[in-house]
Parts: structure tokens; C-alpha cells; sequence
């Protein structure tokens, strides 16, 4: 490679109104080649996807309570399936802490109504802080990669929790209920809550669409495959990353702050969430993402779903791996605690004859 002289004129840089990129022609004509995002089909599906919003948008009006209950319960489900699929399906970011997002929205709900905010508009609220929150996370976690990652996530929850059960006036850690919940009519709280799930969906997953559809979604996948590769190559790997991470956080929060209903209302909604195992599934002493029934007290049931044979065997791998990475994290902060305390007692005696 030479280096330009300096005395020449620079490159001027390419004129983004001109025509589009063109190639010869065996007649010694020209083809021009042009990308197009938006075709006829394209507009299409678009205009069926907003018709389908507005009908979604109609369905307290016109169904039953049990109809709306269960279509709220399923876009919160797609809510937690569309950030676990950006994070770990594109972005490569195994995180097996997203539970911590999911508690800052619902206790950032609790907190905001506690101080006169309208319910709803607390957990509207609430996802927003959460999403701001995991900026500063972070700094700490998007160091990690891999598995030191997935830890670390996993750590940054517990931390968390416990931070939370210092509180007392969120529940210490036994829990709270939304009373500000209880001045709208059952049939009410049902149509609100409903659509402000359908609302979540439907900016959530239009986020997404629009990040993967720009050249940061195609960032996204190359460091999923090769991040020193896609580094390399001049991908801003950091921001990539970042981008994601805060917008997968704001997806968990929703879903954590709409859960609160279920929680306030005691209404048993099938939700899944990371759940001590004592004999489920054949599983003993570890925590793992299962469906759960979800009450005032917590979880009140572990569903064990029937899965075949290689199922069964493919979630035990999970178990094991988790279990494996569980007792890391603990030996880690176990070491890390040791050496911050300083020599033991006998050391110091017998250091001091």
C-alpha cells in the first residue's frame, strides 16, 4: 500500500444524491442496481399489521374479560419472547439475569404509585427508569463476554434483590401490593391493562424492527458470529451492544411492571419466571426459567409441562449448565470475599510468633 502524496487533492467524498451504482453491459450498455426497502408487498403487510393493531385495539369492547385477560397474558409472553430473541438470538448476549429488569419495573411501579402517580402511568414510568437504569449496568457488565457475561448478569440480579429487601417500605423483600389498582372497576383495570400491554407490544417490536432493518441490526449479527472480527472491520461493537442491552432491559421492565397486575389482583397468571426446583421435571436445587403460577405470594405453582424424552433431556443440559454456572459465580464471590477480609486470625497469630 502507498501513501497519497499530500500535495494532491483529497478524495472528495461520495455524492449520496448521485445516481445509483451501475456495471457494464455485454452490449456495452449499463445496469444500474438499486435496493429497495419498501416494495408493493412490503406496504401491504404493513397496512394488514396496522389494521390488525386497531382490531386488537377493539377486543375489550367486543369480547369477554377472559378473552382480554388471555390476550394480555400472551403479549406479555411475546414481550419477554421478542427481548430474549434480540438479546441472545442476534446480539449473541446470553443473559441469564433479565429478572433484574423485570423486578426494577414492577418495584419502580410500586415505588412511583406510593408518591401519587396514576397506576398506569407508573408502570409506563417504571420501563422507562428501568431502561435508563441499565445504562450504568452497563459499564460493568458489556466488559464480560460469554459466559463471564451470563455470570455477571446473574451476580448484578442478586445484588439487586438484595437491595431491594433492604427497603422496607417496598415489602423488604416479602412483597407489596398496587392498592392504586383498586379504585377502577374489575371490568376496567381488565381494558386498561390490556391495552397498555397491546402498547408495549406494539412499540417494542417496532423497535426492533427498525434497529434489525439498519445497518446496526447487520452490526448485531456480525458480532454474534466474530466480535473480534466484526471489531476489526470497524464496527462500533460497544454502542452495538449497548443499544441492544437497553433495549432489551426496557422490554423485560414492561413486561415486570404490567406483571404487577397479575400480583396486585392475585389473579394466578400463567407466567414464566426463574423459579427455585425442588423435584420438578426431575430437578432438584436450582433455579430455572419454568412456567409458573404467579399469585400475591409469589409463585404458588411450578407447571410442569409433558415433553418428550429429548425435550426433557435438552432442559436438564439447561439445568446443569446454569447449576454449573450458579456454583462458579458463588465460588467467585466466595474468593473475592476472602481476599477483602485480609489473612485469617491464625495466619496473623502465627505471621506475629
Amino acid at each position: 500500500m502507498t501513501a497519497r502524496d499530500p500535495s494532491e487533492s483529497p478524495v472528495p467524498a461520495r455524492d449520496r444524491s448521485a445516481s445509483p451504482p451501475s456495471a457494464p453491459t455485454p452490449d456495452g450498455g449499463t445496469t444500474r442496481y438499486v435496493v429497495r426497502r419498501w416494495t408493493r408487498t412490503s406496504r401491504l403487510t404493513m397496512t394488514a399489521a396496522c389494521a390488525l393493531v386497531i382490531a386488537l385495539a377493539l377486543v375489550p369492547l367486543a369480547l369477554t374479560t377472559y378473552a382480554t385477560e388471555q390476550l394480555t397474558e400472551l403479549f406479555i409472553l411475546a414481550i419477554l419472547a421478542a427481548m430474549w430473541n434480540a438479546l441472545a438470538g442476534y446480539g449473541g448476549l446470553i443473559s441469564i439475569g433479565q429478572q433484574a429488569f423485570l423486578g426494577l419495573g414492577a418495584y419502580a411501579t410500586i415505588f412511583l404509585a406510593q408518591r401519587g402517580v396514576p397506576p398506569y402511568l407508573a408502570m409506563a414510568l417504571a420501563a422507562v427508569i428501568a431502561g435508563a437504569l441499565a445504562l450504568p449496568i452497563s459499564l460493568l457488565v458489556l466488559r464480560l463476554r460469554g459466559g463471564q457475561f451470563a455470570i455477571g448478569t446473574w451476580v448484578v440480579a442478586e445484588v439487586l434483590a438484595l437491595v431491594i429487601a433492604l427497603d422496607h417500605d417496598l415489602g423488604g423483600g416479602t412483597g407489596i401490593s398496587l392498592t392504586g389498582l383498586n379504585v377502577y372497576t374489575p371490568d376496567d383495570r381488565q381494558a386498561y391493562t390490556y391495552w397498555l400491554t397491546l402498547g408495549f407490544v406494539v412499540v417494542l417490536l417496532g423497535l426492533i424492527f427498525l434497529v434489525l432493518r439498519s445497518p446496526t441490526g447487520a452490526a448485531l449479527q456480525a458480532i454474534r458470529d466474530d466480535e473480534d472480527a466484526a471489531a476489526s472491520l470497524g464496527v462500533r461493537v460497544h454502542t452495538s451492544k449497548l443499544l441492544l442491552f437497553i433495549l432489551a432491559s426496557f422490554g423485560c421492565a414492561a413486561a415486570g411492571a404490567l406483571t404487577v397486575r397479575a400480583l396486585a389482583q392475585d389473579t394466578g397468571d400463567v407466567l414464566p419466571v426463574c423459579a427455585w426446583l425442588c423435584g420438578e421435571y426431575g430437578l432438584e436445587d436450582v433455579y430455572l426459567g419454568v412456567p409458573t403460577v404467579l399469585g400475591r405470594d409469589g409463585v404458588r405453582e411450578v407447571i410442569e409441562l409433558p415433553l418428550d424424552p429429548n425435550e426433557l433431556a435438552e432442559l436438564r443440559r439447561a439445568a446443569t449448565i446454569v447449576d454449573a454456572r450458579q456454583n462458579e459465580a458463588e465460588e467467585t464471590i466466595l474468593k473475592a470475599a476472602t481476599r477483602a477480609s485480609g489473612p485469617s486470625r491464625h495466619h496473623a497469630k502465627r505471621d506475629g510468633g
